[in-house]
């Protein structure tokens, strides 16, 4: 398992890999800086891979939400260019409604991907492990 965590306790992204699976974890109010060293060094760690099983837990965000760092976002991490079987599937622990434009946008920059919100982690955790 890979641990990745960018940031104090009061602002912080924290990945955890294993396989095709993988957890963020979003805590109070990151930096765009906080995002981009995170996907830096999990992309020097070869974590990102298609058919990836994603859960983003933005549960305790509580912060503004830098798009330019969501866009820079899109040209770092590879395409799952999968032709054969299940694409990616992204699910987001969302506690605020106003994340649904975040996770559209996400869908736009990641189009090869299946992307969903949830209000709890049973429900996310149970959609990525279905078979599609």
């Amino acid at each position: 398992m890979t641990i990745i965590a960018h940031g104090s306790r009061a602002q912080r992204i924290i990945m955890k890999a294993s396989d095709n699976q993988l957890l963020v974890l979003v805590q109070g109010d990151p930096t765009g800086k906080h995002l981009i060293d995170s996907l830096r060094e999990g992309l020097e760690h070869g974590i990102f891979r298609p058919k990836m099983r994603v859960l983003v837990d933005m549960s305790e965000f509580v912060g503004i939400v830098d798009c330019s760092a969501v866009f820079a976002m899109g040209g770092m991490i590879p395409p799952d260019n999968s032709t054969t079987g299940c694409l990616s599937r992204i699910a987001y622990v969302v506690g605020d409604n106003a994340l649904d434009a975040l996770i559209k946008f996400a869908g736009v920059l990641f189009d090869r991907s299946n992307h969903r919100a949830f209000d709890n982690r049973a429900d996310a955790v149970k959609w990525l492990l279905e078979l599609n």
